[in-house]
């Protein structure tokens, strides 16, 4: 349970897009609920974390079961790919245990809910199957996500993928990047206009480790490697980017 948590920030959750690998192998999902949120007036990120520092103090004594989360903050993005101001990232080791987390805040946390509407107005909650693809080697806290929507190409298989990270991981392992990541597949929640079957996220620690990543897609020959590795398995879009502030650590037992 602790492995697992120690890793869900390096993304770089149950629904039907699972069918999108053509085979019988199922895979193990981790739920991972998102809010989209847009500050009221006169409210900022930092009204935010205070209220999620004194909600992290709150769960303390008053949930059951592991619930680790993130505030993800826009860096590089446009009006397409985002309406809000700011998100919120919370996950559980299952579905039940994170429906637990759900009621008990429902029937205790009425005070802190409070104080969350009174920062902002969250209209979009979704929930999303998490598997991780990479293990970060050094992972941290903070740092950043970055994420691309992408399709599968007609008769690929869960195999051919499985392959295909093994070679990028390796080629990562080469370059010694400290880079995690995972896809997420779309499910409760989530519009009905999607078109992807699964987003891509890397995590960096930084922005530097991040820019370091880019120098090696860009300049280095990253972009053919992973080109060559997944052009004929599956098509992505170009990429968005968050800093992720870690307000919930990792539970320690």
């Amino acid at each position: 349970m602790k492995k697992f948590l120690k890793y869900i920030i390096f993304m770089s959750l149950a629904s039907s897009s699972y069918m999108a690998f053509s085979d019988n192998h199922t895979p193990t999902f981790y739920p991972l609920e998102v809010f989209g949120c847009k500050y009221n007036e006169g409210q900022d990120l930092d009204d935010f974390l205070r209220v999620a520092e004194e909600w992290n103090r709150w769960t303390e004594n008053n949930f059951s079961k592991p619930y680790a989360a993130w505030v993800l903050v826009p860096a590089y993005v446009n009006s397409d790919s985002t309406t809000n101001d700011v998100a919120w990232i919370g996950v559980s080791t299952s579905f039940e245990d994170l429906g637990t987390v759900q009621d008990e805040m429902a029937s205790k946390g009425q005070r802190l809910q409070a104080k969350f509407d009174k920062v902002t107005t969250c209209k979009d909650h979704t929930l999303w199957g998490w598997e991780m693809t990479r293990q970060s080697p050094n992972p941290s806290p903070n740092g950043n996500l970055t994420f691309s929507a992408c399709t599968l190409k007609e008769g690929v298989t869960r195999e051919d993928v499985l392959a295909a990270d093994k070679k990028w991981n390796e080629y990562l392992d080469g370059i010694n990047s400290n880079q995690g990541s995972s896809r997420w597949y779309p499910g409760s929640g989530t519009s009905s206009d999607i078109t992807f079957d699964f987003l891509v996220v890397g995590g960096s620690s930084s922005n530097a480790e991040w820019g370091r990543g880019a120098d090696e897609f860009v300049n280095g020959g990253g972009a053919l490697v992973q080109a060559s590795i997944y052009g004929d398995l599956m098509t992505c879009n170009t990429n968005s980017v968050y800093t992720s502030i870690n307000v919930k650590p990792i539970p320690t037992n």
